[in-house]
């Protein structure tokens, strides 16, 4: 299989009868291969600033009007990985042929001399009576024939196995016609430097005469013709056998992007196709879910909209600024009006105080709970919500109130699978306060519950530790008194450290460190809430807050997603994640 791929970077088409006003045309033609052995590697240009810039500056220097034109031709074919496979191998025997070498010179006791060094190092053998390979070394053994590992890497260069995954064949010519013949031969160098940004290990240089000032390249008369019936016909056949990975010459086939500017660069108009005919069109009517401004076949724009049934999970991804708030805040007031329950996260505040004026009709106001972590009047009143809290719950949830704090704090920290000795403590801890929350709740007094600020004061406080393991069954202290006092002592600040940064918060403590929760997600999205969660202003602990809430809020049947209407009420019938 051949790919050709023809840039002609100007806007008219070339053509394949190219006249000037005089009726004659200068061609420069040159074939580009590889300066050094194929497994030296090309630099991979990168896309900023995009290589094809160049090549654009340089066709700009074409008169298209005059019929002058510039014309780059990539011809790949993929070569097979058993190709590949019996090359590296070639490459590696001739790498621990030469033996070790550094700097660029040979180590060891043979090499192209028949002894392996430099003379000097040969005189000093045979004065020695050959005992001059070293003292580690037995006899009869070859010295200097084990290559370093990085002797085997430089001599496979490119090749190594799973470095690429496709290796191409490729053969490069480039064409420029003129009216003057100087003409012709300046684009022709212009074009060959903008192929220096390719420049590394490796780069292109042209086949054919260069000697002096006389530099035709391919045009010279043992070149033209088999030049000519390459580039017309696509027939491969290159002047050298090069090779080359999809990663090195991938900027170069690639179509011109964004950051490609100049204007005679031919725009596709994008490759987005037209929204459906079909798409409704979001008027605030019930029943569908607002999506974003869409271009139409007939070139009106509109504000799209999806039905509401066909609706599981959404992702708006893009930069700042780019509007995924403002979708957000839209999906939910028009979710809270059809009567859905919607948790929306501000993490910033602005979005909340744009979406309170729309809330004030009689119709959803009633259904608004407002979370504020912001607050600084130490007056001022704020839900609590307490993550262990046992009220209303038996004995056989303790292992999902356990699962869901765990793996919220973890989440928030960002431990992933490290951290096992915290992730231990951290388990066996809720496990404790949660045996003690349902304790005092069967005790009837639920305001004596602890809180997750307790997790500190259990692994620092030794004596309300043990006051609290002797209210409790058995088998719970057997890690605290066996196990726990082994662990190092830095283990434990691994725990505390997110907790102790949250409490600095007056805000966050009194919305955590409550004994009784105020707030439930759970029987907020049953009763059809409208809750907002603003948890910026909190300082450095503000990012940390929000992992947390929103990871251990997970346990409770939330999937707190504006359009998830149907998610909603499966998570409200279900106690699981």
């Amino acid at each position: 299989m051949t790919v050709q791929l023809e840039k002609a970077l100007f806007d008219e088409n070339p053509g394949t009868d190219v006249r000037t006003d005089g009726g004659r045309s200068y061609v420069a033609r040159a074939e580009l291969v590889l300066a050094r052995p194929d497994h030296r590697q090309l630099t991979a240009a990168g896309l900023d600033p995009d290589p094809l810039q160049l090549m654009a500056a340089a066709c700009a220097h074409a008169d298209s009007e005059r019929g002058e034109r510039v014309e780059l031709v990539v011809d790949l074919v993929p070569v097979a990985g058993r190709r590949v496979a019996r090359w590296r191998r070639r490459l590696v025997r001739r790498a621990q042929h030469r033996g070790p070498s550094a700097f660029g010179e040979q180590l060891g006791g043979e090499g192209r001399a028949g002894a392996g060094g430099s003379l000097w190092s040969q005189v000093l053998a045979g004065l020695d009576g050959g005992n001059s390979r070293g003292s580690g070394s037995r006899p009869g053994q070859r010295a200097g024939r084990v290559p370093r590992a990085s002797d085997l890497a430089e001599g496979v260069g490119k090749f190594l196995p799973g470095v690429d995954a496709q290796v191409f064949a490729v053969q490069v010519m480039v064409r420029t016609v003129a009216a003057h013949p100087v003409k012709a031969q300046a684009l022709l160098h212009q074009v060959m430097a903008v192929m220096d940004a390719w420049s590394g290990e490796n780069w292109w240089r042209p086949v054919g005469p260069r000697t002096g000032m006389w530099r035709p390249y391919s045009s010279v008369w043992w070149r033209r013709r088999s030049f000519e019936r390459r580039f017309s016909t696509g027939e491969f056949a290159p002047s050298k056998r090069q090779w080359v990975t999809s990663r090195e010459i991938a900027a170069l086939l690639k179509p011109p992007s964004v950051r490609c500017t100049p204007s005679n660069v031919v725009r596709t108009g994008g490759v987005v196709p037209a929204a459906p005919s079909r798409l409704p069109e979001w008027t605030g009517q019930q029943g569908v879910v607002p999506l974003g401004m869409v271009t139409g076949a007939d070139g009106r724009a509109r504000l799209g909209a999806v039905p509401q049934q066909d609706v599981l999970f959404g992702a708006s991804l893009g930069r700042s600024g780019f509007g995924k708030s403002e979708l957000a805040l839209l999906q939910a007031l028009t979710l809270g009006y059809a009567g859905f329950g919607v948790w929306f996260l501000d993490p910033h505040g602005a979005a909340v105080q744009r979406a309170l004026p729309y809330l004030t009709h009689p119709a959803v106001v009633d259904r608004v709970q407002l979370i504020d972590l912001s607050v600084k009047d130490p007056a001022a009143r704020i839900a609590s919500w307490n993550p262990l809290s046992m009220e209303g719950r038996d004995r056989a949830q303790i292992q999902d109130v356990v699962g869901a704090v765990v793996g919220g704090l973890a989440s928030a920290q960002g431990w992933g699978d490290r951290a096992p000795r915290a992730r231990a403590i951290l388990s066996h801890a809720v496990q404790v306060l949660a045996y003690l929350a349902l304790l005092m709740c069967e005790r009837g007094r639920p305001d004596l519950q602890p809180t997750l600020f307790s997790i500190t004061r259990l692994l620092t406080d030794e004596r309300w530790r043990m006051q609290v393991l002797e209210r409790l069954p058995r088998r719970l202290s057997r890690f605290w008194r066996h196990t726990f006092p082994r662990y190092e002592g830095n283990a434990v600040p691994v725990v505390t450290q997110m907790l102790e940064q949250l409490e600095t918060s007056d805000s966050l403590r009194a919305f955590l460190g409550q004994p009784r929760s105020s707030y439930n997600v759970r029987q907020a999205m049953d009763e059809s809430k409208i809750v907002l969660l603003r948890c910026s202003g909190t300082g450095a602990v503000t990012r940390s807050s929000r992992a947390c809430c929103c990871s251990i809020c997970s346990w409770q049947g939330c999937r707190a997603r504006a359009c998830l209407p149907r998610t909603w009420k499966r998570c409200s019938r279900s106690r699981t994640n």
